[in-house]
């Protein structure tokens, strides 16, 4: 709901090691901006990034990435993501890895350190979203030496089956028979996907979906940012 971000907070005791989720905070933000209550949260929040807790950092990077936040900073959001990643926490791993992948952060090596961040994603448990989009990297990159469709291949048929029937998935499918040359199958299952996503109505992802269709009708493949607008992916 527009204006509306729910922040979880993690609190930890000052006579106790352990960390606990004390309260949920969903305020409007026009409200907020000034609200004590506000910044006495934020300053909570702030508090326990700063004294290395992976948790509020990710919360921290959460909230500054927010389009409704007040506050929002995207260098800012980065800096605690990886703060957070570097103390083992995944969620903050691939938050990272996106804002690489869309180019928000370093355009030279986005494709390198995405695949890096979502890599260490997938260092505590296996996680099928953040291989499925090292292989998207691996097959879409705009360097056209980092790209290597086996590899990318290899990956979902160990990891994508987890998310068969997901719209972006599909998607990478698709892209990477296109750079194998297999077009005909490229065209199926892109249709496929854009059929899944009109159920949801998704009007910005149709609309990239039915740009890398049309490629593929050309033979040709795809390759640079999934989507349109940075921002679109990154909100």
């Amino acid at each position: 709901m527009k204006y509306l971000l729910s922040i979880f907070l993690l609190i930890i005791m000052s006579n106790t090691a352990s960390s606990n989720i004390k309260t949920d905070l969903s305020i409007n933000y026009d409200d907020r901006a000034s609200s004590e209550e506000e910044n006495k949260y934020f300053n909570e929040l702030l508090e326990r990034a700063e004294n290395d807790n992976p948790y509020a950092q990710n919360l921290l990077g959460n909230y500054y990435q927010s389009p409704e936040s007040p506050k929002r900073d995207l260098e800012q959001a980065a800096f605690w993501y990886n703060k957070s990643a570097e103390n083992g926490n995944s969620n903050a791993a691939m938050s990272l890895g996106q804002l690489y992948s869309a180019g928000i952060l370093d355009e030279e090596k986005k494709c390198e350190m995405a695949v890096y961040w979502y890599g260490k994603a997938t260092e505590k448990y296996e996680n099928p979203i953040a291989w499925a989009n090292i292989a998207w990297q691996l097959v879409t990159c705009d360097n056209s030496a980092f790209r290597d469709a086996k590899k990318a291949f290899e990956i979902m048929q160990n990891y994508g089956d987890y998310t068969d029937n997901v719209a972006g998935t599909i998607d990478t499918m698709a892209a990477i028979y296109a750079e194998l040359g297999k077009f005909k199958k490229a065209i199926i299952l892109q249709e496929t996907a854009i059929i899944l996503l009109e159920k949801h109505g998704n009007e910005k992802r149709i609309k990239s979906h039915k740009y890398r269709l049309e490629l593929y009708k050309k033979n040709k493949t795809f390759s640079g940012f999934a989507h349109e607008n940075p921002e679109d992916f990154i909100e």
